[in-house]
């Protein structure tokens, strides 16, 4: 049995709720990922905190909370 902290089950939340953000509302997925520094004029400083909460489709984001929620409160 899993036994989450309650910062491990706050970051579970938050990232389903942006995820299906990302799948209804377009321009969250267009703000959230990091761009590079030196090559494009996209990049902004908040999107060194808002890229780990951007996931691609819902294998993606699966796996990356079993492993939160697995490896997250030790």
């Amino acid at each position: 049995m899993v036994r989450l902290t309650p910062v491990v089950r706050n970051l579970i939340v938050i990232n389903v709720i942006v995820f299906i953000l990302q799948n209804f509302v377009p321009l969250i997925d267009a703000l959230l990922p990091l761009h590079s520094v030196h090559r494009t004029d996209f990049f902004r400083p908040y999107q060194l905190f808002t890229y780990m909460f951007a996931h691609g489709d819902f294998m993606h984001i699966f796996f990356n909370m079993l492993m939160l929620a697995f490896f997250g409160p030790i």
